[in-house]
């Protein structure tokens, strides 16, 4: 049985400086090609260093492929600079709310771009809409160990560190967690 269009998050998110598309199985084929194809095909300029791990792509890829309810809750979403109409990052949900009601988030932009706030305007913008998901609860995020840029974004985007995890690819990771606001009783 498949999950009811309020758990599926939006095809496209737009806040002041981005658009957040989710990615289609055309956009990943050319982007895992390279740059080169996806501005042929797509007709977009892309930032060097968009992309920190191309495992990511071919991962994505897959979930694309798959005929799943919960498809939308793997896919990428290429985060594009409206100002120039160039794919400048990539961020997205590790898979769907959890039992607990959680959503993984994972954002990044090319290291050109950094400090200019586009990262943490990405992460923002997943939290926001994935709250607007019933069953969402709360969105985790996961950083190397050490106060560093992601560290500053999940801080200005209201996370809370809640502790260490163990990480099968990373090893320890520190946990990060921001919980959907209770409106308050009047």
């Amino acid at each position: 049985m498949g999950k009811p269009d309020a758990m599926i998050p939006p095809a496209t998110i737009h806040t002041p400086r981005l658009i957040l598309c989710r990615s289609t199985l055309g956009r990943l084929s050319a982007l895992i090609t390279g740059p080169q194809e996806y501005q042929r095909v797509c007709g977009q300029a892309v930032e060097e260093g968009y992309v920190s791990s191309p495992g990511i792509l071919e991962f994505s890829h897959h979930h694309a492929q798959a005929a799943t309810a919960d498809r939308p809750w793997w896919l990428l979403y290429l985060i594009v600079e409206r100002e120039d109409d160039r794919l400048i990052g990539l961020c997205g949900y590790a898979g769907p709310p959890d039992d607990e009601g959680f959503v993984e988030i994972c954002y990044g932009v090319a290291p050109a771009l950094s400090g200019r706030g586009l990262a943490t305007e990405a992460a923002l913008a997943l939290a926001t809409h994935a709250f607007k998901r019933p069953a969402v609860t709360g969105i985790r995020a996961h950083t190397h160990p050490g106060h560093g840029a992601s560290t500053r974004i999940l801080t200005k985007c209201g996370f809370t560190r809640t502790g260490d995890f163990d990480d099968p690819d990373e090893g320890r990771v520190w946990r990060w967690e921001l919980l959907k606001s209770v409106p308050s009783l009047k």
